[in-house]
């Protein structure tokens, strides 16, 4: 084990205050960190999540970030199932394509009733 990998907080309902500890691992001072990131959670001394809520509002919203989450789950479904369009009615595949369609409109904060033609085109030019 590293000291300089590893980190320390203290939670309390009250803060640290002035609380300062001295650890070690193998001689080494351990770090204090105030907001330690633990499975993709930011924490604070207080556990009230601020920090983490603050990292949310900034990623949520941003168009890029969207896209990549549809992508990495919901596209990543199409893709996979891609061999069975030969084989599927139009039915279904006109059911995709609408899952598809709303996806972009919310991302993009599109109108729900703009064309697919325009859809289409932010697809492919990434505006």
């Amino acid at each position: 084990m590293n000291a300089s990998k590893c980190c320390y907080t203290i939670f309390s309902g009250g803060g640290r205050g002035r609380l300062k500890m001295d650890l070690r691992l193998s001689g080494d001072l351990i770090p204090y960190n105030p907001n330690p990131l633990f499975s993709r959670v930011t924490f604070d001394e207080y556990l009230c999540f601020n920090k983490q809520f603050q990292n949310l509002r900034l990623l949520a919203p941003k168009k890029t970030t969207l896209t990549s989450i549809y992508r990495a789950l919901i596209g990543s479904m199409f893709d996979y199932s891609l061999f069975t369009v030969a084989c599927i009615s139009k039915t279904n595949l006109k059911l995709v394509q609408t899952v598809q369609n709303r996806a972009i409109r919310c991302i993009y904060k599109l109108r729900w009733d703009s064309p697919t033609r325009s859809l289409f085109s932010i697809l492919t030019n990434g505006c």
